[in-house]
């Protein structure tokens, strides 16, 4: 048992007379540590990135936390920043394993240039380096041309420049009509010029 419910956990301890006391122990025991309502996690040990789809899903990792992943922007990012569709708000979640913050991009391209990784009982869903700088740039306030759109960039987000190089112009392009966003729009074009 990894992550798991307070359903699932009803039902393996149902054979006791209070199953929810029993959760309740199990907690303040340490066996259990709570996440969330209905959410809980026993291996204290777990990076906090594995934890952030059964947070809040359907999910992926994105925005600075991909970024920093990818090495696009030199910060290191302790929030882990997750996409979401549909949800029509940002969401946050202060947990025991770290915080967690989730918006929305476009149903269209919401599934596009996801990777998935399986790490012993965990499954790790993040933006690849072209989806994660599409979602970043689509969040932004709207710039109005190329020049602004590369100041933006390289200035204001901190873009490394040798990882932009080497992005994928061809994937980006797939994504670009599915944000319906002129920011999204603008850094293809800034792109055909590395």
């Amino acid at each position: 048992m990894i992550i798991c419910t307070s359903e699932s956990l009803l039902s393996e301890l149902s054979d006791y007379s209070n199953p929810h006391m029993k959760i309740k122990r199990m907690v303040r025991d340490g066996e259990l540590i709570h996440i969330k309502r209905g959410l809980y996690e026993t291996n204290p040990d777990v990076e906090s990135e594995y934890l952030a789809y059964a947070i809040y899903g359907p999910s992926y990792l994105s925005f600075d936390y991909a970024l920093s992943y990818h090495g696009i922007i030199p910060e290191s990012v302790r929030v882990c920043t997750s996409a979401t569709t549909g949800k029509f708000r940002r969401k946050t979640f202060e947990t025991p394993f770290g915080y967690y913050s989730y918006r929305d991009v476009p149903q269209q391209v919401f599934e596009m240039g996801v990777l998935s990784f399986d790490q012993d009982d965990y499954r790790l869903r993040i933006a690849s380096a072209e989806k994660a700088v599409c979602d970043k740039i689509y969040t932004m306030h709207p710039v109005d041309n190329v020049i602004e759109m590369g100041e933006l960039m390289f200035e204001d987000l901190r873009f490394d420049e040798s990882m932009i190089e080497e992005l994928d112009k061809n994937i980006i392009e797939q994504l670009v009509d599915g944000y319906h966003s002129k920011n999204v729009k603008l850094l293809s074009k800034v792109l055909e010029d590395y």
